[in-house]
């Protein structure tokens, strides 16, 4: 390597990161850069970066190597830019200053910025003497753009992409800003530069009081110091915190400006509402999802979310669209639609999941996002007079109607956004756990067995060997999976395995091969990977202090969930030993869980749990599903080889029987037969259910049946009997 840098401090709240950029290989090592560039002419034609194959390049950068189609968007610029790698050494670059310039391909600033700046040989020569440049995609870097933003937050009291950082040689923030027009930006960089080799001492100087700053704004969270709150003080603190999210909400659709979507408020108060039964939050949820699906920000003719809108009633969006986005409200609508029943959130589902199979699909999996521009514009793709959306039907079946489909034909005609084909492991996770929420709710096959495809398309392309990667694009996977990918990427196949055939580890004598096939045993080897990436303290802080909820939920959070979801289904101490150290809070927790709902979410669920039409039990041995049928409840069980529960009517009082009660109704309850046999651990004959079974419970005429089962029961192997077990499903 000729450039090295060594990230010597993290002044937010992620510890060390080391880093360093790899100049251009030897011809040896790579091929030279022309002819990349010669494979990449009709992709870069594709993405508009170049008008035709023709196109000479007079300037060649080392980001044509890269892995992601928005560095390789910047491969054309007379910047001498490196990519963001990781590094095991430290060093300097000739006593360069070091800029950094985060971005993402969706992003409309960014775009601007490089026009007007990356793409200036003025700009390019200052950066060139005195700078090694360095561009980072922020959705192959998570850690890396976190740590910046909480920065660009610090400092300027806000954030938002590109992100620019300019570092002494040894890693120490000097300057950060967003998005600044050529002349300002250029001004910045001749300033430091002249300054940094005049006087280095003040510039020092300055780097110091930058870290005193960011310390003093944010300061870390150990796990060594940490608070871990008792179930008695969640069980005080969740009422509060629930009511502060659901104010939270009033007070956000009152206001003006940016609005983003609340998917993680949205999902915690719906479970939230479960527990309570209480309608006013039900239908603050409804209120604000119904005003997002008829208004502009929901792509009705095609389907699909935008990101964000831009001003406070969602009629003026900004267009890019994000896998991530079409993942968590995915979820919301999966929620609302197994609550309400309400045909338009299943409609939205599946024209929601039909665009993201049709636009994303990638070899990897799901691509990243669509962007907002079209023909140099922003959202000139979706633009949609005010009279035509007036037309739309949302109390029938939309997308099949002579009016959308006429508009669907239309826009067909106009020239489409281009994709961001970067497939990223975390947020396809994300989209394979929508996808299952969603078939719980609407028992559709075809959601299922997307789910089940993309996947094993996800196992294929990011895990080689004990290896698993992050991003992949053109059949390529890079970049070493971080704790979020992990997690999400075990959280997805423990919710797999539920779908799947039981194996019994002890007992399994299948070849290897379809052990590695099936989603149970690809979730505990993830997580196992997972844990091990977490095992040093500095591993676990960096984890802990990724505690902030953003367009996905925080790292900490899907970590704990996930580990959670393991030990429940699994019954590995390690994983509730970790689920519990990633759990830690700092002393200022209080305004902590205010911005870290999912978090919160996932603790309430681990009091009470909130199980939708389904659930496990038996220590993942024994499965049910929950569904009403012509004024019955039916309860349909699976379990596996060796395992059993207690029938409804039992001889042996020291084990407990099954029962079934409807809350708030009256029922007739229809038993199976029991099955009578001797185990290994008692001589008296038992009465037993075992394999696939039914109980059906029939609600008596009149009865207000809120939805609620309760069932108890006792799980035993042949060896031994686990503790009862209380589990309450919201029946479909």
């Amino acid at each position: 390597m000729k450039r090295l840098l060594h990230w010597a401090k993290v002044v937010c709240f992620v510890t060390l990161l080391l880093v360093s950029f790899v100049a251009s290989a030897t011809s040896a090592e790579k091929p030279a850069k022309l002819e990349v560039y010669n494979e990449l002419k009709s992709w870069l034609v594709e993405q508009h970066v170049i008008d035709t194959v023709s196109v000479v390049p007079p300037y060649l950068n080392n980001l044509i190597y890269a892995n992601s189609p928005y560095l390789i968007s910047h491969a054309l610029q007379p910047i001498d830019w490196q990519e963001w790698r990781p590094a095991f050494e430290t060093g300097s670059n000739d006593d360069k200053l070091l800029f950094i310039s985060i971005g993402y391909s969706t992003c409309h600033w960014c775009h601007v910025m490089a026009q007007e700046s990356f793409s200036s040989t003025e700009v390019a020569a200052v950066l060139n003497e005195s700078y090694v440049s360095v561009k980072v995609d922020r959705e192959q870097w998570p850690l890396v753009d976190t740590h910046f933003k909480s920065a660009l937050e610090a400092m300027k009291g806000e954030a938002g992409w590109p992100i620019n950082a300019i570092l002494t040689p040894d890693g120490k923030l000097i300057w950060i800003d967003s998005y600044l027009d050529k002349q300002s930006f250029t001004k910045v960089l001749i300033g430091l530069a002249k300054r940094w080799q005049t006087k280095p001492s003040a510039v020092q100087g300055l780097a110091k009081r930058v870290e005193q700053k960011l310390l003093l704004d944010k300061p870390p969270v150990s796990s060594r110091n940490s608070v871990q709150l008792s179930s008695s003080q969640w069980r005080e603190v969740l009422p509060r915190i629930h009511a502060d999210i659901s104010s939270g909400l009033a007070k956000d659709q009152q206001a003006g400006g940016p609005r983003f979507f609340r998917a993680y408020w949205l999902l915690g108060l719906l479970e939230q509402y479960l527990r309570q039964r209480d309608l006013a939050i039900l239908h603050q949820v409804q209120n604000h999802v119904d005003a997002v699906i008829v208004s502009p920000t929901y792509d009705a003719i095609e389907g699909g979310f935008h990101r964000y809108a831009v001003d406070g009633d969602w009629q003026v969006p900004h267009f890019e669209k994000m896998l991530y986005t079409q993942a968590n409200m995915l979820r919301v609508l999966a929620k609302l639609y197994a609550i309400t029943k309400q045909a338009r959130y299943k409609i939205a589902i599946l024209q929601t999941v039909e665009w993201t199979e049709r636009w994303l699909n990638q070899q990897a999996g799901m691509g990243s996002a669509v962007s907002a521009l079209s023909e140099g514009l922003e959202g000139t793709y979706y633009q949609l007079a005010a009279t035509e959306r007036s037309k739309i039907n949302y109390s029938a079946d939309w997308p099949q109607s002579a009016t959308v489909k006429a508009l669907r034909q239309a826009r067909a005609q106009r020239v489409k956004p281009a994709v961001d084909e970067k497939v990223i492991l975390s947020w396809n996770s994300a989209y394979v756990v929508a996808l299952l929420e969603a078939y719980q709710a609407t028992q559709l096959q075809s959601l299922l067995d997307k789910a089940f495809v993309v996947s094993d398309k996800l196992w294929r392309h990011f895990v080689d060997e004990d290896q698993i990667y992050r991003s992949s694009f053109a059949g390529r996977a890079a970049i070493k999976a971080e704790a979020e990918d992990l997690a999400w990427f075990a959280k997805s196949q423990l919710m797999l395995s539920f779908y799947s055939p039981f194996m019994i580890e002890e007992q399994d004598t299948s070849s290897a091969k379809t052990k590695k096939d099936s989603p149970y045993y690809r979730g505990q080897f993830l997580l196992n990977r997972l844990v091990a990436s977490i095992e040093t303290p500095a591993a676990l802080d960096r984890v802990i202090n990724l505690n902030r909820d953003g367009e996905m939920p925080s790292v900490r959070s899907v970590a704990f969930s996930a580990l959670t979801l393991g030990y429940n289904l699994s019954q590995k101490r390690q994983y509730k030993q970790f689920a519990k150290s990633v759990g830690a809070l700092s002393v200022n927790w209080q305004r902590q869980l205010v911005n870290e709902y999912s978090f919160v979410v996932h603790q309430a669920n681990v009091l009470d749990a909130v199980s939708i039409g389904q659930a496990s039990f038996a220590r993942g041995n024994g499965r049910v599903i929950a569904s009403e049928k012509s004024n019955s409840v039916v309860l349909n069980f699976e379990m596996a080889a060796g395992w059993h529960i207690n029938a409804h009517q039992i001889d042996n009082r020291r084990l407990i029987a099954t029962e079934v009660s409807i809350e708030s109704a009256d029922e007739i309850l229809t038993y199976p037969n029991a099955i009578e046999k001797k185990l290994g651990f008692d001589n008296q004959v038992l009465q037993l259910y075992e394999g696939n079974f039914t109980i059906a419970a029939m609600i008596l005429e009149g009865q207000n049946f809120t939805g609620e089962v309760n069932l108890t029961l006792q799980a035993c192997s042949d060896k031994l009997c686990l503790l009862p077990e209380t589990i309450k499903i919201h029946v479909l």
